[in-house]
């Protein structure tokens, strides 16, 4: 039931929020609650107004109290058994269906990367066997290298001994030419000196120990020969070609050589 007194106050209230003053044509609040009440119940504050009369104000002022008096007040009902049974059937039945869905979701993914990791497991495996293969490659070249400087240093060392064999054989050629000269020279002191017989032995074995050496000189002489020839054809067949530099070396050592003994 409505409390007339705390509504009349709230009218009077409103009236003065909106500086509306007392008149003796005023219509009374109880003037508009009864025409409210009356039928046809008025929608809004002019059809209050058209149908009571009285100022604009006054009317809007009291049809928005006693319309909002009049409007039912929420009630919070505890839901029924059926709507609660409906609702926890709805709700399983969502719930199962995303279930399922977010588990064959789930599956695809794993079936997804499980593809993809064999796919990436497949290439790194061929990268690696194309890794180890290239390390095998360079492995062996390695190897071929080192064997290759091996060789290369031992045909160093030989070439070193080469030239101390040009310089001996040069040295002994020329200890050979001065011993001919000798023989030569004692001959020729042997002519002169015929009459002597002492004299003539003693030249004639002087003469056949120089010619004993110089024949011991010459056949050393054509073992170095013998030598730097082995070791041309050594350079020759470690190079592969036909006249490489050390056979050129060894040609002219030999040449070397072979002018001393002319000289």
């Amino acid at each position: 039931m409505r409390d007339r007194n705390k509504l009349k106050s709230e009218y009077e209230s409103q009236l003065i929020a909106d500086g509306i003053g007392n008149s003796p044509k005023a219509k009374t609040f109880e003037e508009y609650e009864a025409g409210y009440e009356s039928d046809p119940v008025p929608t809004c504050a002019k059809q209050l107004q058209s149908k009571i009369g009285g100022e604009f104000g006054r009317a809007r002022a009291a049809f928005n109290i006693l319309s909002k008096e009049s409007t039912p007040s929420t009630i919070e009902r505890q839901k029924p058994f059926w709507f609660s049974n409906l609702e926890q059937r709805l709700f399983e039945s969502v719930q199962k269906a995303t279930d399922n869905l977010w588990n064959q979701t789930d599956s695809e993914i794993q079936i997804l990367a499980q593809s993809r990791s064999k796919i990436a497991e497949g290439h790194a495996e061929k990268a690696w066997q194309e890794t180890k293969q290239l390390l095998e490659v360079i492995n062996e070249l390695e190897a071929q290298l080192s064997a290759k400087n091996d060789e290369i240093s031992e045909k160093h060392a030989e070439i070193k001994r080469l030239f101390e064999y040009e310089k001996e054989a040069i040295k002994l050629s020329t200890e050979n030419r001065i011993l001919s000269e000798r023989i030569e020279e004692l001959e020729i002191r042997l002519e002169k000196s015929a009459t002597d017989n002492h004299r003539v032995d003693t030249l004639k074995f002087e003469k056949e120990m120089l010619t004993r050496k110089v024949s011991d000189l010459e056949k050393y002489v054509e073992e170095l020969k013998v030598i730097i020839n082995s070791i041309n054809h050594l350079y020759s067949s470690f190079n592969k070609q036909p006249c490489s530099d050390a056979e050129k070396l060894a040609k002219g050592i030999v040449e070397k050589i072979d002018g001393t003994d002319t000289n």
